[in-house]
């Protein structure tokens, strides 16, 4: 049996844990591999939150004004690291750069999101394809006694944004703080200095940002280099 056309994340674990082989998935685990996916995520705003603009009509964005509003990445994951989150305005479903202030601060939590059967759909197609290719990976060092079919691993190429990114990943991270912490601000909300090392590990994976070492798997290392102290978080207001 497929998933519903709208789902709540409790519905989406239930589905995805039969779906990938009877494990068992948490909703919150659900919403962070939705985040890394980057997967649409919906939440059922309170009646009356959203200021409706004059006239009857609202065309393709009724389902919008009465309540049903996507929100961001960046959103999701600060509802999964807290829980919940307190929101004074919502992004314009047609215009990314606009906000829509909210009649009254609302507060929403993993139990108001929704996401489709599609997106659902696709996160699965990916895990198994991810699953798949570790699994070939997995072959070929055995067989070849290497990281790749001939044994060797591949060196970055010069256009790579691992090997154009290496050098000043310090710089390309606080970069991306500054993003999120504006976000934020726009949001009348903070997220902690680990909270912010986090997502700025996920935007880094997510664009290709490596270190010197390679590919960021410990935000505690962004945390320490990049963003504490004086290096970052001490000029940000609290």
């Amino acid at each position: 049996m497929g998933p519903y056309a709208w789902n709540t994340l409790d519905e989406a674990a239930s589905w995805l844990s039969n779906e990938l082989g009877n494990i068992a998935l948490t909703a919150r685990q659900v919403l962070e591999l939705g985040v890394r996916g980057k997967a649409a995520f919906h939440v059922v705003v309170p009646e009356g939150s959203i200021p409706r603009p004059s006239g009857r009509g609202f065309g393709v964005l009724k389902n919008f004004y009465e309540g049903f509003v996507q929100l961001s990445s960046n959103d999701c994951h600060l509802i999964a690291g807290r829980g919940s989150v307190r929101f004074s305005s919502v992004g314009h479903p047609s215009d990314p750069n606009e906000w829509i202030k909210l009649n009254h601060t609302v507060e929403l939590n993993q139990a108001m999101l929704r996401i489709s059967g599609d997106e659902l759909r696709r996160i699965a197609s990916e895990i198994h394809s991810r699953v798949k290719k570790r699994a070939v990976a997995e072959s070929e060092r055995r067989v070849f006694g290497g990281s790749g079919i001939h044994g060797k691993q591949r060196e970055p190429a010069a256009g790579d944004a691992s090997a154009e990114a290496s050098g000043n990943w310090k710089d390309h991270a606080r970069a991306i703080a500054d993003e999120l912490f504006d976000h934020d601000t726009k949001q009348q909300t903070r997220d902690s200095l680990d909270g912010y090392a986090r997502r700025v590990m996920e935007k880094m994976q997510e664009r290709g940002i490596h270190g010197p070492r390679g590919r960021f798997d410990n935000h505690n290392t962004i945390k320490r280099d990049a963003l504490q102290g004086s290096k970052w978080w001490r000029e940000k207001p609290k």
